[in-house]
């Protein structure tokens, strides 16, 4: 008995690498930064000088492009691809940067 193979590649052994479709341009940029200061579309707007319908459909766009359902893990993924870092976002108030003692030898 002979077994017939499906043309194509073979199925892979886990899921696709992640690729966002296409990188944050300069408009979305400070959108996303200031979701990651923690502020509402309304703020953003303000700050931007942008319509708060604008920062919504800009805020989508970021959901979309990064492949994430919600803020926090855009703010994540920007993060771990490098759009944005650390040192850009502030510390909220009341937290201070922990710095562990380090030991003697």
């Amino acid at each position: 008995m002979t077994t017939v193979l499906p043309k194509g590649p073979a199925p892979s052994a886990g899921p696709a690498p992640y690729k966002p479709r296409r990188y944050i341009n300069p408009t979305l940029r400070p959108v996303l930064l200031l979701i990651a200061h923690g502020h509402t579309n309304r703020i953003i707007g303000r700050h931007l000088g942008r319509d708060e319908e604008t920062v919504k459909s800009q805020v989508q766009a970021i959901l979309r492009i990064l492949h994430v359902d919600n803020r926090a893990q855009a703010v994540a993924v920007a993060l771990r691809l490098r759009i944005l870092r650390l040192d850009e976002i502030p510390l909220p108030p009341g937290i201070a940067h922990h710095h562990p003692a380090r030991r003697q030898p």
